[in-house]
C-alpha cells in the first residue's frame, strides 16, 4: 500500500512538472508575467480557433496567424474575432493547442492584428496572478 501511494505521488510530481514545461515553451516564454503586464497595452483571456500555416522572414523564425476567439478582457480592449501573429523561435518555443484558452498579452493592435508579447495558459491560478499584477 505505501508503495503504491509513493508510486502515485511520484506520478503526480512528473506530471505537474511537465504541465510548468509546456507552459514554459510557449510564445513569449523568456518575458516575466510581471514585465508582460507591464508593458502590455491589453490582456485578455482568448481561446484560440485556429492556427494558420508559418512563414519564415529569410533565415529568421518562422511566424503564424493565430485565430483567437477573447472571451474576458482585464486590461485596455480587444476587436472581436481578432488574430495575432506568433513568432516562434528555435528556443523550443511551441504553438499553442486549437480549442485551449490562454492568457494574451498584448503591446497594440492594428486593425483586427495583435502583436503579442506573451501568452499563457488560463488557469484559475495564472488568472489570478494576472489579475493582481494589474490592480497593482
Amino acid at each position: 500500500m505505501f508503495a503504491r501511494a509513493v508510486f502515485f505521488t511520484l506520478v503526480a510530481l512528473v506530471f505537474r512538472a511537465d504541465a510548468r514545461a509546456d507552459e514554459a515553451k510557449l510564445f513569449g516564454s523568456a518575458t516575466k508575467v510581471e514585465d508582460a503586464v507591464a508593458n502590455a497595452d491589453a490582456i485578455f483571456v482568448g481561446k484560440v480557433t485556429s492556427i494558420g500555416n508559418g512563414y519564415a522572414k529569410g533565415l529568421g523564425p518562422t511566424y503564424y496567424s493565430i485565430g483567437i476567439s477573447p472571451a474576458e478582457t482585464y486590461l485596455g480592449s480587444v476587436v472581436s474575432n481578432p488574430y495575432s501573429y506568433v513568432r516562434i523561435t528555435s528556443l523550443g518555443e511551441h504553438l499553442p493547442s486549437v480549442g485551449n484558452a490562454y492568457i494574451f498579452f498584448v503591446k497594440k493592435q492594428v486593425g483586427r492584428e495583435l502583436l503579442p508579447l506573451k501568452l499563457i495558459p488560463a488557469t484559475d491560478t495564472n488568472i489570478a496572478v494576472v489579475k493582481k499584477l494589474i490592480s497593482k
